[in-house]
């Protein structure tokens, strides 16, 4: 993805350079033996800008910004000064996108009718105590793909409340770029239909009434199918065929066994949703709750969950690589947390001290569990780890999960942490200081934030009825 983001930013279309001469198992020859990458081209448009951005610091060589980022990363490129910059500054990507995703949640909950306390308090779960901070880390397309996925979902719920239509052609074109950047996305329309149908039952509309639910049908689909069009138009750019994606020559199909994989997702010690992301166990105590507040859509959370979880326990690629949990379920995380917000609600007006020692727990371990993911990349750990042992160690035996694994590698020579490697590299006060001021700025606000919403919670539509947690207010 990060070689057709530089193809589009340098305007030689979507050919790229294949990490290994001759090809390699992420790219596929296309038209005239040209190589193209097997992955969506939602992402990569998007992250020209951030490419440009890596020019122009490149551009100002400057010797003070020569910061000798650590090149003791399995290398997949001839390094250069102008390529390393180009690569810091894309690796800034998801670090944009994930506190996106956390605003997102956090008005979804304004909207569902739940306090600022208990939205704040689900977002900084996601955004702290789950896989979610990690990936903000990477490159990988998950974390964009749910940002477009939690859009195209409020802005359902938006109609629901305003029978605005626009409202309807956003969801649509939110969920087709969705698909777009990751082609997976599409197992979730049927869902999207299902829960669209139920908010046309709640409307009270009949058969009879076929030419508005036409009309409704259109406005969101229309949207839909001309991004799920342009998936395919890459795919016949690429490789002459508008099916034809290149993961064909990966050799991967559904063929695991569906209990082992199963197994995988919620229970081993190397991939388990659970142990990778803790706080999600509350879903599970959250969801009864949630579903007599706002019964359609706890089915939709439930139905992603589901969906994914179904659909990737068949791949036989469930475990999704070298990777730091579960990715290929990466989006379910997310749904699992909005039903909490319900669980929230109640306990903020019982102040349950019992309720919330579980909930500091639960924080605590998901927090504790991330730090190992972002002190250390997963790529060093399994990548020297497997010079001596099967993937299969990392999968099921608890001693060698990334989990407990990569506290081995917490050393010197192997912490990839920017701020740490900015230490190291003995830069002047001066550099370090312009690096490290917006950091500690970001960190007084943030609790500022933090102070003013847990100190009164008052939402931004809603009126008061307690100084714990409000109700909203039916119009």
């Amino acid at each position: 993805m990060y070689r057709t983001t530089e193809s589009i930013a340098q305007m030689r279309g979507f050919v790229i350079d294949p990490i290994q001469s001759g090809g390699d198992r992420f790219t596929d020859a296309g038209k005239e033996g040209k190589f193209f990458g097997h992955y969506g081209l939602g992402q990569p448009l998007m992250a020209v800008p951030f490419y440009y951005v890596g020019s122009f610091i490149s551009s100002l060589n400057i010797k003070a910004f020569q910061l000798g980022l650590r090149n003791n990363t399995i290398a997949y490129y001839d390094r250069s000064l102008e390529n390393d910059f180009h690569r810091f500054a894309i690796s800034r990507f998801h670090q944009v996108l994930t506190p996106l995703v956390c605003i997102l949640l956090f008005q979804f909950g304004l909207m569902l009718g739940y306090s600022r306390k208990t939205s704040f308090l689900v977002s900084l779960i996601y955004g702290t105590a789950t896989i979610a901070f990690p990936f903000a880390r990477t490159f990988y397309s998950e974390p964009a793909t749910t940002l477009m996925i939690l859009g195209s979902f409020m802005s359902l719920y938006k109609f629901k409340q305003t029978h605005q239509y626009n409202y309807l052609a956003s969801s649509g074109a939110l969920l087709g770029y969705a698909i777009l950047t990751r082609l997976d996305s599409i197992i979730l329309v049927p869902l999207f239909l299902i829960y669209l149908g139920m908010n046309m039952k709640a409307e009270g509309l009949t058969p009879s009434q076929w030419k508005k639910i036409l009309q409704q049908l259109l406005y969101w689909g229309i949207p839909l199918a001309i991004f799920v069009f342009m998936a395919g138009l890459y795919n016949y750019v690429r490789f002459g065929s508008f099916t034809h994606t290149g993961y064909e020559s990966e050799g991967l199909t559904f063929s695991y066994p569906f209990l082992d994989g199963l197994y995988g997702l919620l229970m081993s010690s190397g991939k388990s949703i659970f142990i990778f992301s803790p706080p999600i166990l509350l879903f599970f105590p959250a969801i009864k709750k949630f579903w007599k507040e706002h019964q359609e859509e706890a089915v939709f959370c439930a139905g992603l969950a589901l969906s994914y979880i179904l659909f990737y326990s068949k791949w036989e690629s469930w475990a999704g690589g070298w990777t730091w949990g579960p990715r290929h379920v990466f989006q379910i995380h997310l749904f699992l947390l909005i039903p909490v917000m319900a669980l929230f609600k109640k306990h903020l007006r019982t102040k349950n001290k019992a309720f919330w020692l579980v909930i500091g727990a639960l924080l605590a371990t998901g927090i504790f569990v991330q730090i190992p993911g972002i002190l250390v990349s997963f790529m060093d750990y399994n990548y020297r780890f497997q010079f001596d042992n099967p993937l299969f160690y990392t999968l099921y035996i608890p001693i060698h999960s990334p989990v407990a694994g990569h506290w081995n590698y917490m050393v010197p020579g192997f912490i990839d942490l920017f701020f740490y490697q900015l230490y190291l590299n003995g830069q002047t006060f001066w550099v370090r200081m312009a690096f490290i001021l917006p950091a500690l700025i970001t960190l007084i606000c943030g609790g500022i934030s933090f102070r003013q919403i847990m100190k009164r919670a008052v939402p931004l539509t809603h009126e008061v009825s307690s100084g714990l947690e409000e109700s909203p207010v039916k119009k």
